[in-house]
């Protein structure tokens, strides 16, 4: 069988992408340099400083391995299957129809197994065509619901350009949040994520560095900044936070920790895992009934041969997560039910005002005193054919 460059250059650039993000993610893992001036060591401290200090680097020359293979992979060639020729053929035969040259053409899985195309193409001379236009062509042929991924373009004119399409997501997600730092202090140890990753993957999660200030923000920003980079390039969440666990362990030997209260959502499917290290409660509102899932007192870098606590459900329409920081819920532990009453009272509000009623509700069980880092995210999920106005 003849073969055929089916990886495109959106392809190639996709993985080399997520080889540069790997590089990344290892140069992170590298240790700094130690100040010349600082406080003297003992020969016991030195030697398991040194051991650390190798460990990382074992670590980082083994993600950077990956990364220098991942780009090879991408300039490597592959023979097509007879399925996807034909398909392939059918739709530049349309395209050509329309005006549209195809140079190059793949079709693939995203990380949640779903369909994803993409093209190199360019329009006639002194013609051009709108991408949602080509969506719809593909979708006819492919009888997928297919839309184009945001990457800048709109529209197709008489120069190559990448363009590429996915099976459009039955779940819209908006977000809402509220936070306040602890009194005394300028910078909150709290750091926050809310963000659509593509492919039909959206994650909500609270860092919570130890203690407060500087330390304790720049430990959490660090953990959602490595997630960030990990999931960008395509890895699972577990490995994820099996990665940030042992870099903070390997750190700090366990004398510093972030807690990290997550939710990774499937678009698609509806599909939702919590995962929990050392965070405080989380709720699930549906139908003004709360579900509570439960805290994990364990936090990253404390031992990363134990794992957190996860659990897994399937979200509705209209359901409502709110992620909350123990600044928040430590203050709630003897009296959930009452927490839970207020929450299930502020459905139909806006999410960003829901938040901010927990927050306030919060700050007058404190008695007015904000003692910790305070944050709240509420994560609201419905269908695209059902959007309601609270969101």
């Amino acid at each position: 069988m003849e073969e055929k460059g089916v990886l495109t250059e959106f392809t190639k650039s996709r993985m080399i992408g997520y080889a540069n993000l790997l590089k990344d993610i290892a140069e992170i893992y590298l240790p700094g340099e130690q100040e010349a001036d600082g406080p003297a060591v003992s020969r016991a401290d030195l030697f398991a400083r040194r051991q650390i200090d190798d460990q990382r680097v074992a670590f980082s020359g083994f993600v950077m391995d990956t990364s220098r293979q991942l780009t090879r992979i991408a300039q490597t060639r592959f023979s097509d299957s007879l399925s996807a020729k034909k398909q392939e053929k059918k739709i530049c035969k349309e395209l050509l129809a329309s005006g549209i040259f195809v140079k190059e053409y793949y079709r693939g899985e995203n990380r949640n197994g779903y369909t994803e195309i993409g093209m190199v193409v360019r329009a006639q001379e002194k013609t051009y065509f709108d991408v949602e236009d080509i969506a719809q062509l593909l979708s006819e042929i492919t009888r997928l619901s297919l839309l184009p991924v945001a990457d800048g373009y709109t529209y197709v004119r008489d120069e190559w350009t990448s363009l590429c399409f996915e099976e459009e997501t039955r779940f819209q997600i908006y977000g809402g949040f509220a936070k306040v730092t602890k009194e005394g202090e300028e910078i909150s140890g709290d750091n926050y994520l809310m963000r659509e990753f593509g492919e039909g993957t959206y994650i909500a999660a609270i860092a919570d560095g130890m203690g407060s200030g500087t330390d304790a923000c720049r430990d959490s920003e660090n953990v959602l900044t490595l997630m960030e980079k990990h999931i960008e390039s395509g890895l699972s969440v577990k490995s994820c936070i099996r990665a940030c666990d042992e870099l903070l362990y390997v750190q700090y030997g366990g004398e510093r920790s972030v807690s990290l209260d997550l939710m990774e959502l499937n678009q698609y499917t509806g599909e939702c895992t919590f995962y929990k290290n050392g965070s405080a409660a989380s709720f699930l509102i549906r139908n003004k009934k709360v579900r509570e899932f439960a805290a994990d007192r364990l936090s990253l870098g404390i031992n990363p041969r134990v794992d957190g606590y996860r659990e897994t459900i399937f979200l509705h329409s209209e359901d409502i997560v709110l992620l909350a920081s123990d600044g928040v819920m430590d203050l709630f532990y003897d009296n959930m039910e009452l927490f839970e009453s207020y929450v299930s009272g502020l459905v139909g509000m806006s999410l960003s005002d829901m938040a901010t009623n927990v927050l306030q509700m919060a700050i007058r069980a404190g008695g007015g005193v904000i003692r910790d880092d305070m944050t709240i995210l509420a994560v609201g999920v419905c269908e695209k054919e059902s959007l309601p106005v609270a969101f």
